[in-house]
């Protein structure tokens, strides 16, 4: 599937570099609204968990576990820098170019935020360690299993953008 996606792209560029790009911007467009509409229905909708208290532990902070969740962190964030590569082909990237990596960063942390305040906010998070769904952990949660089956297959075709 990820090979398919990947060349089904490329020959999509490759075509019309035009059409390739609107493509992909409304692909990007759909899978913010989609996270965005997700997180609100979270926070309006049923009744929240609240936020479980949070033990401060100073050892974490030096752990290998503090580690992995960084790593995992930045997977959040990749793409923010994505403008850099193609500078060449923006106008006026002296002025351009910054906008959209300010922008874009300020964007996807505030999505970030937002999606994961909606996930502790909603289901405790003693559910939520060790899981690598979360997002289906939720939505079954809030609304039942036929939604959260939904969500996930939402989440994987997400991933094309």
């Amino acid at each position: 599937m990820a090979v398919l996606t990947i060349l089904g792209l490329a020959v999509l560029h490759a075509y019309d570099l035009r059409l390739g790009s609107r493509v992909q911007t409304a692909l990007t467009a759909i899978k913010l609204a989609l996270m965005f509409a997700f997180a609100s229905m979270v926070l309006t909708g049923g009744s929240p968990s609240g936020p479980d208290p949070v033990e401060f532990n100073p050892s974490f902070w030096a752990s290998s576990s503090f580690a992995v969740v960084l790593v995992l962190v930045s997977f959040s964030y990749s793409g923010w820098n994505a403008a850099s590569y193609v500078g060449s082909e923006v106008a006026r990237p002296e002025r351009n170019l910054p906008r959209s990596l300010l922008y874009g960063t300020i964007a996807v942390t505030g999505i970030y935020i937002l999606v994961n305040l909606a996930y502790v906010r909603s289901v405790p998070l003693a559910t939520l360690s060790g899981v690598e769904e979360v997002a289906s952990v939720v939505a079954n949660s809030v609304w039942g299993s036929g939604v959260g089956n939904l969500v996930s297959l939402m989440v994987a075709l997400t991933l094309i953008a």
